[in-house]
């Protein structure tokens, strides 16, 4: 197929990282010996492929460690096998679509995506090398983020142009949208997530120092304000916990938080290097650990939830990260994808 190559990527570069400190190098390193990180282990081994591109916008990690990625300006979704070092890429029909986010049915295997200068959302069937495309209905609304709830296949998106939150569900070809706000300048979200539990989407917007819900099942919006001593504070991103439980990052601040939606308990740690800068975050569901980015540092640091400690390793330029299933951590960094086992 025309819209379908593949490229075999020559070798992988791994360096073991002790905490705070690059101690030496390693030869190659397949997923097949890649484990998750144990919580009470400093060390970790590092390993980078090179992608021949810059504009990596998500990865996200499938069940069977395959790596899937989004190229922006390349128009394309490109997947990573680190087992056999194979990077192949499909280009999208859409010309110019800007594929920003995506997100992977872990039982189907398809992934799905967000064409933000499209207005689109897309599937990619690996299986088949067939990409699928539908347009939103509501003209250029910008879709920036996506979520993939393979329960009742449903697909959650927002958009950026607009104030809504949608929803598209692929067996019945339909589309619902919720607006958010009037005032578009402050409806801009910036990260959310889809909380089975509670039929719920929790999200963040632009400069904002809420965390919000919408509760899809009755069409409500709720609010918890996060400030310390009545200053309001930034949130820079989220994610999903165990149950009843929802993660966030403050990069002003040096924080990580949590929030328990059921009691309105907001938990807070302090992250021990000073102006570390943390952002995009991530739970491991195999430990139970917190994974974030620290922009100012060029770190990648985990938090022990259940001892209140961190661990940090040097990355370079982490921009953001993915923990798959066995609690692999990857991350991009320009134009490489890393991975901490």
């Amino acid at each position: 197929m025309d819209n379908f190559y593949s490229i075999l990527s020559g070798t992988s570069n791994s360096l073991v990282v002790p905490l705070m400190l690059i101690s030496s190098l390693m030869g190659f390193y397949t997923a097949s010996s890649a484990i998750a990180i144990p919580t009470d282990q400093s060390t970790v081994v590092s390993t980078t492929w090179k992608i021949p591109s810059e504009d990596i916008t998500d990865i996200e990690a499938s069940f069977n460690g395959d790596i899937y990625f989004t190229k922006y300006n390349d128009n394309k979704i490109g997947r990573l096998i680190p087992l056999t070092n194979t990077i192949t890429e499909w280009t999208i029909p859409t010309n110019n679509s800007g594929p920003l986010d995506l997100a992977l049915d872990t039982f189907s295997g398809n992934i799905y995506f967000v064409e933000h200068k499209g207005n689109k959302i897309g599937r990619l069937i690996p299986l088949t090398n067939t990409i699928t495309e539908w347009t939103i209905p509501t003209n250029n609304s910008g879709p920036a983020e996506i979520e993939f709830d393979a329960a009742t296949g449903s697909i959650f998106f927002t958009q950026n142009n607009t104030n809504n939150i949608g929803r598209f569900i692929i067996d019945t070809n339909t589309f619902t949208e919720w607006t958010l706000s009037e005032n578009l300048s402050e409806s801009i979200i910036t990260e959310f997530l889809y909380d089975r539990g509670s039929d719920s989407i929790f999200f963040i917007k632009l400069n904002g120092d809420n965390l919000e819900k919408l509760d899809l099942r009755n069409n409500t919006v709720s609010r918890w304000p996060v400030q310390m001593n009545g200053i309001k504070e930034k949130i820079n991103s989220i994610s999903n916990g165990f149950v009843d439980k929802i993660y966030f990052t403050k990069e002003d601040e040096n924080k990580i938080g949590s929030l328990t939606p059921s009691t309105n308990t907001i938990t807070e740690w302090i992250v021990p290097t000073n102006n570390s800068g943390p952002s995009q975050i991530q739970f491991d569901t195999s430990t139970g650990s917190l994974y974030y980015v620290q922009n100012n540092t060029n770190n990648i640091g985990r938090l022990n939830i259940d001892s209140n400690s961190f661990t940090e390793w040097p990355s370079p330029n982490p921009k953001f990260l993915e923990v798959d299933n066995g609690g692999n951590v990857y991350f991009v960094a320009v134009d490489t994808i890393g991975r901490l086992s």
